[in-house]
């Protein structure tokens, strides 16, 4: 399951690489204006499902894993997006044809997407949230795959190629 990993080691060594790691950021947590637009968003753009709702608080996830905890806040500041402070979210897919699918997704529902990068460890797409807020979603490559010089890993911010990412899936469906 997209971020949720698991305990046991078979299932470990089939995880991406970064929940593989012994530390990952599971649960992230987001002071909103507009509780019910953001958890839209978030269903609609990322397939979300409401874990847990309680007074002015939504927990989302997939699998039944939590990975974001939207808190309802109405004084909430707009942050400038050059100012210090939450970079982005970062939504972690299974797998390179579930980001596939996840794309394919995004285009047929007309969801702003702001950015693509291969970064040679890793292919993302970028989005911003209707609060501003940075979103993420990517798939690692295997740790096999990446390129080293010495003890540091070659990473860059390169061209996404998306016709070779969409040819992992049926691009007419986003199921």
């Amino acid at each position: 399951p997209a971020e949720g990993g698991g305990g046991e080691s078979s299932a470990k060594a089939q995880m991406p690489f970064a929940l593989s790691t012994p530390v990952h950021v599971g649960e992230v947590a987001l002071q909103v204006r507009d509780l019910e637009a953001m958890q839209a968003y978030y269903s609609d753009m990322l397939g979300l499902s409401v874990i847990e709702r309680r007074a002015g608080e939504v927990t989302m996830g997939a699998g039944g894993v939590a990975l974001l905890h939207l808190r309802h806040r109405r004084s909430a500041k707009l942050e400038d997006m050059r100012s210090a402070g939450l970079y982005h979210t970062a939504f972690l897919m299974p797998s390179r044809q579930d980001l596939a699918r996840w794309l394919v997704h995004v285009a047929m529902n007309r969801i702003p997407v702001s950015g693509f990068a291969d970064h040679n460890v890793s292919e993302a797409a970028y989005l911003v949230d209707p609060e501003g807020n940075g979103v993420e979603v990517y798939v690692d490559r295997p740790p096999e795959d990446w390129r080293w010089a010495g003890e540091f890993v070659t990473m860059g911010t390169l061209p996404l190629d998306l016709d070779k990412l969409v040819a992992e899936t049926d691009p007419t469906t986003d199921q």
